[in-house]
């Protein structure tokens, strides 16, 4: 009896040291699991801050870049290099980096631009006739103030599908697109690129602008602005087309505004895209003016992707 008593006591010894080495190897993976999770979020929020940073760094450099050029006593406006978003590859702190600079004056301002001018972009990116005159309406009502006393004091009837009707102000943001009757988030993707509220031309400068909407503009066929809007190479259109309405075509002053598009790429992984649209030589004390920010699109992730680390030159 005495010897099965013994027995079970050290069984049930036996069940208590198992169950206590089992309570901490547990407590020693949740603690390794939390303290990875932990150090993962701390190396991510440290890679996303560096990511910014060197973007920032990089927009800079662009800013200052078209400040230079700006201030040059050496450079015309004719021998300035067309800022036409053709990208530029380099190496910042070891991230690989591409840098697209924009001139605003190659898009449609949504502010100034014709009612011609909107109809015949509609339909240059596949937009019904039908449709692109209801839209083009859409806008010239959510950008312009009531014409008189009557109209402004009845207010603006609200939109069909939406709580709200037109603005009845100017565009602070091609953004706003979006609160416009008629356009669907698909057909406000497909606009943003090409439409501004920046240049404050009516027009637009041909040597500059976007190739999709240069080929929109001059009735190209579908296929070829599709083509050129998923693949947009400044050199595959010819700028002097006759196709070209002349009545859309720039004359006049520069406007100096700009969009930077910066991309940057590190080993790690870590990546950020950004827009700065800015303007260079504004009025005031200041040599440039931040327009607008905004989280961009990356377009060249595949080409940083095989370039990081492959000899890029310095920025």
């Amino acid at each position: 009896m005495a010897r099965a008593r013994r027995s079970a006591r050290r069984g049930f010894a036996l069940l208590v040291v198992i169950w206590g080495v089992g309570v901490v190897t547990m407590l020693i993976v949740s603690f390794m699991t939390t303290a990875r999770s932990r150090l993962q979020a701390a190396f991510n929020g440290a890679g996303a801050t560096q990511t910014q940073l060197l973007a920032d760094a990089a927009s800079n450099l662009a800013i200052m870049t078209l400040l230079s050029e700006q201030s040059s006593p050496a450079t015309t406006t004719i021998e300035r290099p067309p800022h036409d978003g053709a990208p530029a590859f380099c190496s910042l702190a070891g991230a690989g980096v591409a840098v697209a600079v924009e001139d605003e004056e190659g898009k449609v301002d949504l502010n100034t631009a014709s009612e011609q001018m909107l109809k015949a972009m509609m339909i240059g990116f596949g937009v019904e006739s039908r449709d692109a005159d209801k839209i083009t309406h859409a806008i010239i009502d959510f950008r312009e103030q009531p014409s008189n006393d009557i109209e402004a004091g009845s207010g603006a009837p609200s939109y069909a599908d939406r709580p709200f009707g037109p603005k009845r102000a100017p565009f602070q943001t091609a953004l706003e697109l979006d609160q416009v009757d008629g356009f669907e988030p698909a057909l406000t993707r497909r606009l943003l690129p090409f439409v501004t509220v920046h240049s404050r031309s009516p027009t637009i400068d041909t040597k500059v602008a976007p190739p999709a909407l240069f080929a929109a503009l001059a009735k190209y066929r579908a296929d070829v602005v599709r083509d050129l809007a998923a693949h947009p190479d400044p050199s595959a259109i010819d700028r002097r087309d006759p196709r070209f309405p002349t009545e859309f075509a720039q004359e006049g002053a520069h406007a100096g505004a700009y969009l930077v598009h910066v991309e940057v790429l590190q080993a790690s992984g870590h990546a950020s895209a950004e827009d700065i649209f800015v303007r260079i030589g504004a009025a005031g004390a200041e040599p440039f003016t931040i327009l607008e920010r905004r989280r961009g699109e990356s377009r060249e992730r595949a080409k940083l992707r095989a370039m990081v680390g492959r000899g890029l030159p310095p920025c």
